[in-house]
This record gives structure tokens, sequence and C-alpha cells, in this order.
């Protein structure tokens, strides 16, 4: 589950992330029943956003036995191969994950989200956009 669920026209909209077998976290989104939010009206098939810059391309937290403790205990060459490898390897977790939202403007959604493990990012969408596929 991401940030707390939104009211919209249509029902509560509630954002999530989930992970696939390619460790790759994406945020989906469901619209639950405003009178009876157990009711899942409408799920996301796709993600709906995903990552690609740079920065949301790059965790380590996921793959690395001991996290931030064993990679401070390599060495800078050491780190940058392991990096390497597992880009290689398609194991570096592709990482973005909600952990805020607010509307900002009658229907300009503001997304509060994590990067790869080590930054929190914003991004807008327009949040008609979202719901027309509904």
């Amino acid at each position: 589950m991401g940030p707390p669920p939104m009211r919209t026209d249509k029902g509560w909209l509630m954002l999530y992330h989930g992970v696939n077998e390619k460790i790759e976290y994406k945020l989906g989104y469901a619209l639950l029943d405003i009178k009876d939010p157990t009711k899942i009206l409408y799920r996301s098939e796709q993600a709906i956003f995903q990552p690609r810059e740079p920065y949301e391309l790059s965790g380590i937290v996921d793959i690395l036995p001991g996290g931030y403790e064993a990679m401070k205990a390599m060495s800078e060459e050491e780190l940058h191969k392991f990096v390497e490898a597992n880009i290689e390897k398609n194991t570096m977790p592709k990482v973005v994950f909600s952990c805020g939202a607010v509307l900002d403007g009658p229907t300009r959604l503001r997304l509060y989200y994590g990067a790869a493990d080590s930054l929190v990012c914003t991004a807008t969408v327009d949040i008609d956009d979202i719901l027309k596929s509904i």
C-alpha cells in the first residue's frame, strides 16, 4: 500500500507498489467503492509508474546481504564490480514506491515516491488521466 486512498468521483483511488520477477518495483492502482471500500471496482492491469531514470535504477539494499553495512565494508573497486555484476545479471533493483500523494489543484496529483532505496522524489500526473481508463 502507498498513500492513503483519495476520494474521487469514481471511488477511492488507492495507489500501491508491487515487484515482479525481474526485481522491478512499479506502481499500480485500484479503485474502491465509496460506500464499501472492501469492494474493488477496478484494478490496473499495467503499471502506471515505473523506474526509468538513472536514480531509480540503481538500488542496492534489496540484493546485498547486510545492506548498507556490507557496502561500507567494500572498497570502491569491490563496490563498483558488485554493482556492475548485478546490472549484467539483471538483479539490480529498479525501484519506485509510493510514500504519499496529495491533490495539488483540482485534478493534479503530486506523488511522493522512493527511488532505488536511496532518494525521495516527486512526480505529477493529472488524476483524470489515471481514471479515464475506467
